[in-house]
């Protein structure tokens, strides 16, 4: 929309995680990032997975949750919060795809 609705881009200290991350609104003000942050790159490096909430519109992230951390890699990490629930799916080795629901508020 020629910046008429976004803002500047601006670096941050999160890790890249070398994959899709999944930012999304809490439904109570907040917001939610799913991501790998691991900062060393490649295939094996995609965990653990975390959902990480900000208050303070991605200023900092006030609360960083491990949602799973097993030997593997993670992608495609896609999902939505509802009634404080988050909702989500992943590809984990290329091979299986697992639902996880995590309370969040």
């Amino acid at each position: 929309d020629d910046g008429m609705t976004w803002s500047k881009p601006e670096p941050t200290e999160i890790p890249n995680p070398t994959n899709k991350v999944k930012l999304m609104p809490t439904g109570d003000g907040r917001i939610a990032l799913i991501h790998t942050p691991n900062p060393k790159h490649g295939m094996a490096n995609r965990t653990p997975l975390e959902l990480w909430i900000s208050d303070d519109d991605m200023k900092t992230w006030s609360e960083k949750i491990t949602v799973w951390d097993l030997d593997g890699w993670i992608s495609y990490p896609d999902g939505f919060i509802e009634n404080g629930v988050l909702y989500l799916a992943v590809e984990f080795n290329r091979h299986d795809v697992y639902f996880i629901k995590q309370k969040v508020i």
